[in-house]
């Protein structure tokens, strides 16, 4: 339907400023964008796909120190140390 329709326009969107770009890291904010990530970034080796939580009100973890988690994931995944 529609959604498939506009998710692949944002694949495609997605995709095409992975390969101008060239970035070491994408990152999604949340577990679906990361999903997203990985379903377009597949191709690109070079790209390190993670996620950071994402900062929703109804998470309660998201509510506790959201600025430390997220620093922890970046460190996690070497954003801070190539």
């Amino acid at each position: 339907g529609e959604r498939m329709a506009l998710e692949a326009i944002c694949d495609s969107y997605l995709h095409d400023m992975l390969t101008l770009l060239k970035p070491t890291f994408a990152l999604g904010v949340g577990k679906y964008a990361e999903s997203k990530l990985h379903a377009v970034a597949g191709e690109f080796e070079e790209i390190t796909v993670g996620s950071i939580l994402h900062p929703s009100p109804i998470n309660p973890r998201a509510n506790r120190g959201w600025a430390g988690i997220v620093r922890a994931q970046l460190d996690e995944l070497g954003v801070f140390h190539p």
